[in-house]
């Protein structure tokens, strides 16, 4: 799969797309319709200005498929298509059915949820499509929301290595947060993409890629004078220590809040 969307990946237009849903009023609530160009048409929807689920013509069986691949037992085609079917009657979610019946837990639901919906965001974002908006009084009240920084670097994982992020977790630990970037495949300088990040979601879409933009070129002019240092330190301008270093082809930027969580930054990175 990766393969396949690495190939027809257009971060700019992702971006674009990204970007429609950050200029929203607050509290913005209804749907993103997408048609034209090469895409296969569908919907970003929104719920209070955070995207709940994105959609694209043609891909429900691919739901179908992420569903059986993180379900408890096995599941066959003919059980989940009655599913479906009873679901479509009773007008019930299909996740919230797996879920009621103990074929999926919590954790797997999200996790094929969100593949789902950056899949479709992948497909939709072809060809320069139309994007009009569709406000709804009532919210969708989901169980979960994605915001763009997430959905951005679920984009990069899903071409980079087919939707497997490298774990920052140990950020947390440290006090702070951060991102994991990658150029894409066969690209020795070809755009910077985020692949993982953890506890960056203010920043938006575009806010998240220029970080990576601006720690690249910090690390660069650092090394140009001390070649050997393993690490960059730098303001991001909006209060916040950051550290930037390179590990393997990954492109790493922790953001600290106070001196604490950086020195346990650094520690960390001097220490592998």
């Amino acid at each position: 799969m990766s393969e396949g969307v690495a190939g027809r990946l257009d971060i700019a237009a992702i971006i674009e797309l990204l970007e429609r849903v950050e200029e929203l009023p607050d509290g913005a609530t209804g749907s993103l319709m997408i048609q034209g160009g090469d895409s296969p048409g569908g919907a970003i929807l929104v719920d209070d200005r955070q995207v709940c689920w994105i959609a694209a013509n043609g891909m429900g069986r691919r739901l179908s498929d992420l569903l059986r691949a993180q379900a408890t037992r096995s599941l066959s085609t003919a059980e989940l298509e009655d599913i479906v079917a009873s679901c479509r009657e009773t007008k019930e979610p299909i996740g919230q059915a797996l879920l009621a019946r103990g074929l999926i837990t919590e954790v797997a639901l999200v996790r094929a949820l969100k593949r789902h919906s950056t899949e479709s965001l992948i497909a939709l974002a072809q060809g320069s499509p139309a994007v009009t908006w569709v406000p709804r009084e009532r919210g969708f009240a989901p169980r979960h929301r994605l915001s763009t920084a997430t959905l951005l670097a679920e984009v990069g994982a899903t071409a980079r290595w087919g939707g497997i992020a490298p774990s920052l977790g140990w950020l947390h630990e440290c006090g702070a947060r951060g991102a994991a970037y990658a150029r894409a495949l066969g690209q020795q300088d070809g755009l910077l993409t985020p692949v993982a990040e953890i506890g960056m979601t203010e920043l938006g879409a575009r806010g998240l890629l220029e970080l990576g933009s601006w720690t690249a070129t910090t690390i660069e002019a650092v090394r140009r004078v001390e070649p050997e240092v393993p690490c960059a330190i730098f303001d991001d301008g909006r209060g916040h220590r950051c550290v930037g270093w390179h590990r393997g082809v990954l492109l790493h930027v922790a953001v600290c809040d106070d001196d604490i969580a950086l020195s346990r930054v650094v520690r960390r990175v001097y220490a592998t």
